[in-house]
């Protein structure tokens, strides 16, 4: 069975990430601390985190939603003494990313 679009999406992000020498690399990673959630993918250089939530298609719905979750796994997920460096991605063909800046 191939993989659906959303998978090749981390695949693109995690392999752009591995060439420019992330080598702890986390995929579809779950966590339940006080909030249960999901990463779709989270990368890790020393202190700095950067995290992607992924999106197939690109709306506002999804937008908010994706910030909900990269906000939720920054609060519950990261040790404060980690840098976070949160990134929305979408659209499978040509990737958009956006930073999401702190609030």
């Amino acid at each position: 069975m191939g993989k659906n679009k959303h998978d090749k999406l981390i695949d693109i992000i995690a392999n752009d990430l591995t060439k420019r020498g992330y080598t702890d690399i986390y995929k579809n990673t779950e966590y339940s601390n006080l909030k249960c959630g999901e990463i779709d993918l989270y990368a890790t250089k020393g202190k700095y985190v950067l995290v992607f939530e992924m999106k197939t298609n690109y709306n506002l719905k999804n937008y908010e939603k994706a910030k909900q979750q990269l906000n939720r796994a920054e609060k519950y997920y990261f040790s404060k003494h980690q840098k976070v460096f949160k990134f929305y991605v979408s659209n499978i063909n040509n990737p958009y990313i956006e930073w999401i800046k702190k609030r």
